[in-house]
Protein backbone atom coordinates (compact mmCIF):
# COMPACT_ATOMS: atom_id res chain seq x y z
CA UNK A 1 0.00 0.00 0.00
CA UNK A 2 1.25 3.58 -1.16
CA UNK A 3 0.37 5.57 2.40
CA UNK A 4 2.21 2.91 4.42
CA UNK A 5 5.25 2.53 2.38
CA UNK A 6 5.38 6.38 2.22
CA UNK A 7 4.47 6.98 5.98
CA UNK A 8 7.16 4.35 7.06
CA UNK A 9 9.66 6.64 4.29
CA UNK A 10 8.68 10.08 6.04
CA UNK A 11 8.88 8.98 9.77
CA UNK A 12 12.23 7.36 9.12
CA UNK A 13 13.30 11.04 8.35
CA UNK A 14 14.89 10.55 5.52
CA UNK A 15 15.08 14.11 3.40
CA UNK A 16 17.54 13.70 0.62
CA UNK A 17 18.85 17.38 0.87
CA UNK A 18 22.45 19.12 0.09
CA UNK A 19 23.21 23.13 1.04
CA UNK A 20 20.46 23.74 4.17
CA UNK A 21 17.53 22.61 2.07
CA UNK A 22 17.37 19.59 5.05
CA UNK A 23 15.11 21.86 7.59
CA UNK A 24 13.06 22.39 4.58
CA UNK A 25 12.43 19.06 3.76
CA UNK A 26 11.65 17.83 7.42
CA UNK A 27 9.24 20.85 7.52
CA UNK A 28 7.20 19.76 3.76
CA UNK A 29 7.69 16.33 5.78
CA UNK A 30 6.30 17.25 8.95
CA UNK A 31 3.47 19.12 7.05
CA UNK A 32 2.44 15.90 4.74
CA UNK A 33 2.05 14.30 8.02
CA UNK A 34 0.04 16.33 9.65
CA UNK A 35 -2.25 16.16 6.11
CA UNK A 36 -2.33 12.71 6.52
CA UNK A 37 -3.22 12.50 10.20
CA UNK A 38 -5.87 14.63 9.34
CA UNK A 39 -7.39 12.07 6.63
CA UNK A 40 -7.37 10.26 9.10
CA UNK A 41 -8.55 11.20 12.23
CA UNK A 42 -10.55 14.13 12.16
CA UNK A 43 -11.98 14.47 8.31
CA UNK A 44 -12.86 17.79 8.39
CA UNK A 45 -12.86 19.34 4.46
CA UNK A 46 -11.83 22.78 5.15
CA UNK A 47 -8.82 22.42 7.35
CA UNK A 48 -7.57 19.54 5.17
CA UNK A 49 -7.51 22.07 2.24
CA UNK A 50 -6.01 24.70 4.04
CA UNK A 51 -3.49 22.68 5.23
CA UNK A 52 -2.63 21.77 1.22
CA UNK A 53 -2.76 25.09 0.70
CA UNK A 54 -0.10 25.84 3.24
CA UNK A 55 2.01 23.16 1.93
CA UNK A 56 1.87 24.30 -1.33
CA UNK A 57 2.66 27.90 -0.31
CA UNK A 58 5.92 26.20 1.62
CA UNK A 59 6.58 24.35 -1.53
CA UNK A 60 6.96 26.94 -3.83
CA UNK A 61 9.51 28.47 -1.33
CA UNK A 62 11.50 25.16 -1.17
CA UNK A 63 11.74 24.74 -4.94
CA UNK A 64 12.75 28.34 -4.97
CA UNK A 65 15.53 28.00 -2.80
CA UNK A 66 15.98 24.83 -4.23
CA UNK A 67 16.48 25.65 -7.87
CA UNK A 68 18.44 29.01 -6.34
CA UNK A 69 20.85 26.75 -5.36
CA UNK A 70 21.25 24.62 -8.48
CA UNK A 71 22.18 27.38 -10.29
CA UNK A 72 24.39 28.73 -8.02
CA UNK A 73 26.67 25.23 -8.31
CA UNK A 74 26.15 25.36 -11.86
CA UNK A 75 24.19 21.54 -11.39
CA UNK A 76 23.98 19.56 -14.42
CA UNK A 77 20.22 18.27 -14.28
CA UNK A 78 18.83 21.89 -12.80
CA UNK A 79 16.52 22.23 -15.96
CA UNK A 80 15.08 18.37 -15.42
CA UNK A 81 14.83 19.11 -11.49
CA UNK A 82 12.79 22.44 -12.16
CA UNK A 83 10.70 20.55 -14.90
CA UNK A 84 9.40 18.03 -11.85
CA UNK A 85 8.81 20.50 -9.72
CA UNK A 86 7.04 22.35 -12.29
CA UNK A 87 4.54 19.56 -12.89
CA UNK A 88 4.37 18.83 -9.51
CA UNK A 89 2.53 22.61 -8.77
CA UNK A 90 0.36 21.82 -11.14
CA UNK A 91 -0.84 18.86 -9.39
CA UNK A 92 -1.47 21.06 -6.34
CA UNK A 93 -3.27 23.59 -8.50
CA UNK A 94 -5.85 21.37 -9.57
CA UNK A 95 -6.48 20.31 -6.24
CA UNK A 96 -6.55 23.90 -4.65
CA UNK A 97 -8.84 24.68 -7.66
CA UNK A 98 -11.04 22.21 -7.68
CA UNK A 99 -11.14 21.38 -4.06
CA UNK A 100 -13.17 18.40 -3.07
CA UNK A 101 -16.48 18.24 -0.93
CA UNK A 102 -15.83 15.24 1.06
CA UNK A 103 -12.18 14.81 2.93
CA UNK A 104 -12.35 11.37 0.82
CA UNK A 105 -11.57 13.63 -2.24
CA UNK A 106 -8.76 14.42 -1.10
CA UNK A 107 -7.69 11.07 -0.22
CA UNK A 108 -6.08 10.19 -3.55
CA UNK A 109 -3.97 13.35 -4.46
CA UNK A 110 -2.23 12.76 -0.69
CA UNK A 111 -1.69 9.59 -1.35
CA UNK A 112 -0.20 10.32 -4.71
CA UNK A 113 1.76 13.52 -3.58
CA UNK A 114 3.07 11.53 -0.56
CA UNK A 115 4.84 9.21 -3.40
CA UNK A 116 6.07 11.95 -5.62
CA UNK A 117 7.46 13.15 -1.94
CA UNK A 118 9.25 9.91 -1.07
CA UNK A 119 10.30 9.19 -5.08
CA UNK A 120 11.94 12.90 -5.49
CA UNK A 121 13.63 12.90 -2.17
CA UNK A 122 14.91 9.17 -2.84
CA UNK A 123 16.28 10.05 -6.20
CA UNK A 124 16.33 13.56 -7.19
CA UNK A 125 17.12 15.28 -4.23
CA UNK A 126 19.38 12.37 -3.52
CA UNK A 127 21.29 13.02 -6.81
CA UNK A 128 21.58 16.75 -6.35
CA UNK A 129 23.01 16.18 -2.60
CA UNK A 130 25.59 13.80 -4.47
CA UNK A 131 26.74 16.32 -6.87
CA UNK A 132 27.04 18.90 -4.19
CA UNK A 133 29.33 16.75 -1.80
CA UNK A 134 31.05 15.93 -5.10
CA UNK A 135 31.88 19.76 -5.30
CA UNK A 136 33.48 20.60 -1.79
Amino acid sequence: MVLVETQAFLLEGHTGGAGGVDGQHNKILDMYREIVAMLVDQPDVEAIGRNIRELYVYLNLHFSTEESLMSIMDYPARKAHAHCHRQFRKEFMKVIKHAPASPDGYADFVMSAGQWLLDHMKTSDNEFAEYCASCS
